[in-house]
């Protein structure tokens, strides 16, 4: 058989099972990440992040310190890609949660339920929010800088369809456009919470049943600050064994109960 097409015969095995082990060594290296992921996530749901080096990661991934560094250019890329897992199953359940049937001041309530019961069974989430704002204040930007950057590298078309649909973050490299790109994702992800707040909202808006007359958006910082003050000082009082009588129930119930009467008036 002449060379030309044994060779030509030969290739197309050759092709694919050089595709065969391309595609191993991408699943190996995401089976790799995600273990990184995984346990970064433990640790930082039992413990402040300054608490956190690389090398306990490592070790408890049973990977090197410099293995980590091929996907994570430091431990804030780490937290905010833990963030980021965590808030998009988040926003998936809020999601859920906008069934047309309901009204949008339930919708609101709903979003406020979830947020209590998420955040004091996993205090990861409300440990995410809060180091935001503390890496934000770090970079010494303001939120506004954020956004002008976002809509000057993404373009504000694409920037509002990744808001309105988390599911096409896959189609733009974030790291090809931004120094920190899971925290940049992790914007995202966060403005994607707020979207799903204020379109409760507006249907409450819509079908009368929310009747404050704060503008929307001051409306939705209001809760967020109102919840989060209390989940803080619910987690402060943990840590320092301060039960003060009464349980965590009972504070969610009532401050459900004064949202809900903020919401009539």
């Amino acid at each position: 058989m002449p060379e030309f097409i044994f060779t030509l015969m030969e290739k197309p095995k050759e092709d694919g099972y050089l595709v065969q082990k391309k595609q191993l060594r991408v699943r190996k290296k995401e089976r790799t990440k995600q273990v990184i992921l995984a346990v970064a996530e433990k640790f930082y749901a039992e413990n402040q992040m300054e608490d956190v080096s690389i090398e306990d990661i490592a070790e408890a991934a049973f990977i090197s310190r410099t293995t980590i560094y091929n996907y994570f250019k430091n431990k804030d890329a780490i937290f905010f890609a833990v963030g980021n897992k965590v808030f998009r199953d988040l926003n998936q359940r809020f999601e859920a949660m906008l069934d047309p049937k309901m009204t949008g001041r339930d919708q609101v309530l709903q979003f406020c339920d979830q947020t209590f019961k998420d955040s004091t069974e996993n205090s990861i989430i409300l440990k995410i929010t809060n180091e935001y704002f503390v890496h934000t204040d770090k970079l010494n930007i303001a939120p506004e800088a954020v956004m002008n950057e976002l809509n000057a590298k993404l373009g504000t078309s694409n920037l509002k369809k990744l808001i309105n649909n988390s599911s096409t973050f896959e189609e733009f490299k974030l790291e090809e456009l931004f120094e920190e790109p899971s925290y940049i994702e992790f914007v995202i992800r966060l403005m994607r919470n707020g979207f799903l707040w204020q379109k409760a909202i507006t249907k409450g808006r819509e079908d009368k049943t929310i009747q404050n007359t704060m503008d929307d958006s001051e409306l939705m910082e209001y809760l967020s600050i109102l919840i989060n003050g209390v989940l803080s000082e619910m987690n402060l009082r943990r840590t320092i064994k301060d039960r003060i009588g009464i349980t965590r129930d009972t504070i969610m119930n009532r401050t459900l109960s004064q949202i809900s009467h903020f919401l009539d008036n």
